[in-house]
């Protein structure tokens, strides 16, 4: 494809995605606006304690972020697999021809692993995520400059049983690029309030971790759009079941997290 074609793409993706987040930015700060007025910050989060919700300290900066994109489709692995039937997502299981023995330091075993661009092409564009791993569940996430992504693009995983593991998940975003144009997203503290606010943050939970990583969005002329989100991990103190909340740090809409 010639660079003047390229450039179009580009110019009809940064078009489409302008008008997608206004008219999405209009609608969330139409709900927000009559509550935002009536409360403050530390009343909100006086109410989420008399809620029994425990939050971690969080901060009020708000950062300036752009858009990332990627021209070429999400690709996996260099190797045999499976397509998710996911229409924006090509994650693929590569089968390990010799099954890799964890019975001591697990994780060094696995960073060491990925690394290896013999076994995981692009390996060095990943790093371990300790918020999305368990015991049996190993994750690593796709890095772009300081930029992380949370979502099954971009993303490494391993089940591990019986210490052995015989294959592996894998994708990669391939030929990013960081749109020159920034605006603010809200804070973290304005994510965990606008949880709360739309009854997304039960009584009795705890918040364990937050994350700001970027997360698929749409897709335009082949061009995936990446947006900065916020994400944050949500505990029932009975159960201790965690589920993993996602919102638009743009915007302040709350998304589905693709995990």
């Amino acid at each position: 494809m010639n660079f003047k074609k390229i450039e179009l793409v580009f110019i009809f993706v940064f078009f489409f995605l302008d008008l997608f987040l206004f008219f999405n930015f209009k609608q969330s700060t139409n709900v927000q606006t009559i509550s935002e007025k009536e409360t403050t910050v530390a009343d909100t989060i006086d109410e989420m304690r008399k809620d029994n919700i425990s939050i971690p300290k969080v901060s009020s900066k708000r950062e300036q972020k752009g858009y990332l994109l990627s021209y070429s489709h999400v690709g996996g692995a260099n190797s045999e697999g499976s397509d998710s039937n996911n229409s924006n997502l090509k994650q693929k299981t590569v089968i390990l021809n010799t099954p890799l023995s964890l019975k001591k330091n697990k994780i060094e075993v696995l960073k060491k692993f990925v690394r290896n661009s013999h076994e995981v092409p692009n390996g060095k564009d990943y790093e371990y995520s300790d918020n999305l791993s368990s015991d049996k569940h190993i994750v690593f996430v796709q890095k772009f400059k300081e930029n992380f992504f949370y979502d099954l693009n971009g993303q490494i995983s391993f089940d591990i049983k019986d210490n052995i593991i015989t294959d592996f998940k894998a994708s990669h975003i391939d030929s990013l690029i960081e749109s020159k144009e920034t605006e603010a997203i809200i804070s973290e503290e304005d994510a965990v309030v606008k949880l709360y606010t739309l009854n997304e943050l039960p009584n009795n939970t705890r918040i364990i971790w937050q994350k700001l990583a970027y997360s698929w969005m749409l897709e335009a002329n082949n061009v995936s759009v990446y947006v900065p989100t916020w994400f944050i991990a949500v505990q029932n103190k009975r159960t201790k079941s965690v589920t993993i909340e996602k919102i638009n740090a743009f915007t302040g809409a709350p998304w589905k997290a693709n995990f």
